[in-house]
């Protein structure tokens, strides 16, 4: 690989970091110095590098967390689920990513070395796209690598680039435990640029040849950690639904979409609505049954469900659907705005709302009703939909919807 397609790889992976978040788990014990934890140290990391070179099936689940310089989280946490198998000369490189937290709530990327599924678990939308053919296709692609996770990044870029390679051990070892094992977290420096920044790396002393954990400076106030666990050295049952890690079969109440780039104009020009999702809510004067503006978005500590509806049949039915399956939901507010010719005067009921017609179609480019959008206390549209499909979908999806949104940021960034 090219110095130009390294830089580009690192640009991409470093593109994502402030979009994650976990917690390491290794705890220090007191440093010793050893001359010899520095053989022993760069043997192991050997040892790892030997193994990620020769692996030819991989399957991990990996965190990520991006702490200030306090130790505090500045991200929202993400969790991925990691297969991949090598390309060979009759094997295409296959690959799989399950994550929760990411675009719109979470990613899932399925790859059988004919194509690829693109799918959004949060929006239930997927889209199919060629195959790439190997892993710094994956890391180079502008939409892909923030979809990946830092996670999964750095796996697939110790896996398929040798992004490891050049690392020299410092003799700055502190010796650990990690899950009651003895493990060394080392610090490396790279051989092009030893006056950087240094990376730690936490490795078992003895055993398998795997990662602990890694960390490594964003900038001077941001650390990212990364934590591995459950190594298997082939892909396996997928852990959710035992299926094949593989199978490019999305859910079947999942809709295809023709893309899910941000901006696509297909998707917009079909629903433009869907060209917000991701964006910061615009704000409108609303009015409540008193006749007083009032803003829902103002000091949310809960998600936040408005239904835009007109006055109609149809759309009494989609209200009330809406409020039996929102109303005792504690972590979510739900309301219903209608969308009106003259919002002076208030619809009459507990948290119903009004809105003016043309201001509201222009600013949330509605395009039918009723709609539904979620708004997160960052002040972003997580998703939306248009039409109405019915009482027992909306019920089907608030609990798996719900789980996504308990890990978006509470405060706008």
């Amino acid at each position: 690989m090219n110095d130009r397609a390294r830089s580009l790889i690192a640009l991409r992976i470093r593109g994502v970091l402030l979009a994650l978040s976990a917690c390491l788990v290794t705890t220090p014990a007191a440093a010793k110095d050893d001359p010899s934890l520095q053989a022993i140290a760069t043997a192991r990391l050997d040892a790892l590098r030997g193994e990620l070179r020769a692996a030819q099936d991989l399957d991990v689940m990996v965190s990520a967390s991006v702490h200030a310089d306090d130790g505090s989280l500045t991200a929202p946490p993400r969790r991925s689920s990691f297969a991949f198998s090598r390309p060979g000369d009759d094997v295409p490189f296959r690959f799989s990513i399950h994550s929760w937290s990411g675009p719109g709530g979470g990613s899932d990327l399925v790859c059988d070395g004919t194509g690829l599924v693109v799918g959004d678990p949060l929006l239930r939308r997927y889209e199919l796209r060629p195959a790439p053919a190997a892993p710094g296709d994956v890391l180079a692609d502008g939409d892909l690598a923030p979809r990946l996770g830092l996670g999964p990044a750095f796996v697939l870029a110790a896996l398929g680039t040798g992004i490891l390679d050049d690392l020299i051990v410092t003799d700055d070892i502190t010796p650990c435990t990690v899950a009651g094992g003895q493990a060394l977290a080392v610090r490396c420096r790279t051989s092009d640029a030893p006056d950087a920044p240094a990376l730690e790396l936490t490795i078992p002393r003895d055993g398998a040849a795997i990662l602990h954990g890694v960390t490594m400076p964003v900038d001077e106030k941001h650390t990212v950690a990364l934590v591995f666990t459950d190594w298997k050295r082939n892909a396996g049952a997928d852990r959710a639904d035992r299926g094949n890690r593989f199978s490019m079969t999305p859910p079947p109440s999942w809709e295809r979409t023709d893309s899910l780039r941000a901006g696509a104009s297909d998707e917009a020009s079909r629903a433009p609505i869907h060209a917000l999702v991701g964006r910061r809510a615009p704000r409108l004067t609303m009015r409540n049954a008193d006749g007083d503006a009032v803003d829902p978005f103002t000091d949310m500590v809960v998600p936040v469900a408005i239904l835009f509806t007109g006055d109609d049949a149809l759309n009494d039915r989609a209200a009330r659907d809406f409020a039996s399956v929102i109303g005792t939901e504690t972590r979510i507010r739900g309301y219903r705005v209608q969308v009106v010719d003259d919002a002076s005067n208030g619809p009459g009921l507990d948290r119903d709302l009004a809105v003016e017609a043309a201001r509201c179609a222009a600013a949330w480019r509605l395009s039918g009703l009723p709609t539904l959008v979620i708004v997160t206390p960052d002040g972003r549209i997580r998703a939306a939909q248009v039409g109405h499909p019915g009482r027992d979908v909306w019920a089907a999806r608030l609990d798996p919807l719900l789980d996504r949104l308990a890990t978006v940021p509470t405060a706008a960034d």
